[in-house]
């Protein structure tokens, strides 16, 4: 699947950022530095373990999140290195989120018919008992229902300091940028194309509000 750049994204600035030039693919470049030294062996242990996992049948969570590979986020299992996330210069990744939704309706009347069937071993019912025969009801229908998918995709230009983020959703932008930041130990600041354009254009005051604590600035 190549890679598009639609209009529907947010930028974020990870440090000071210049100006607003699109994202091209050019030729392999070293990530900067840290401290000295390459940071690819921290974030690959960063990456694998805040790493998408499917749901289980077996498990009671009803939302699984984290990092997949940009073009194939389907691919759970796949290794998250840098050979699959380079793309030049560029880091490419996939927020995925997957979410199971019960009615609770339909929850309440199988636990209930499960209830039903314990009475006739039991005579008292207790709490336990009740909540017993509702995380198997819940069990029993996460294995007929499939999950509700959404994948953000985000790139990511560490030699420039940049993150684009492919969402309109704030709840999801949010998610993505929390992620970001305790995977990577960056934290991100909202910028609109309007405020690079103008920092840009040689405004002190804002290539100053461009440095210092992180904000986020609204789009």
């Amino acid at each position: 699947m190549p890679l598009s750049f639609s209009h529907t994204y947010t930028l974020f600035s990870t440090a000071t950022a210049l100006d607003a030039g699109v994202l091209q693919h050019q030729s392999s470049l070293e990530p900067k530095s840290i401290g000295g030294k390459n940071p690819w062996h921290e974030w690959e242990k960063a990456l694998k373990h805040r790493r998408f996992k499917e749901l289980t049948r077996e498990s009671l969570e009803s939302t699984s999140s984290g990092w997949a590979l940009l073009e194939a986020p389907m691919r759970s299992t796949a290794t998250l290195d840098r050979t699959a996330l380079e793309y030049g210069q560029l880091i490419g990744l996939t927020f995925r989120e997957d979410t199971l939704s019960i009615p609770s309706a339909i929850l309440k009347h199988q636990a209930e018919l499960k209830i039903e069937e314990l009475k006739e071993h039991k005579d008292h019912i207790t709490r336990a008992d009740k909540k017993m025969c509702r995380d198997a009801a819940l069990i029993e229908l996460k294995a007929r229902t499939l999950p509700r998918q959404r994948f953000t995709r985000l790139l990511w230009d560490p030699t420039r300091d940049r993150l684009r983020v492919f969402t309109r959703s704030e709840t999801t932008l949010d998610k993505v940028t929390q992620l970001f930041t305790q995977t990577f130990q960056i934290p991100c600041r909202r910028v609109t194309f309007s405020f690079l354009a103008h920092a840009g254009a040689g405004s002190t005051k804002l290539q100053a509000q461009l440095k210092g604590p992180l904000k986020v600035y609204p789009q």
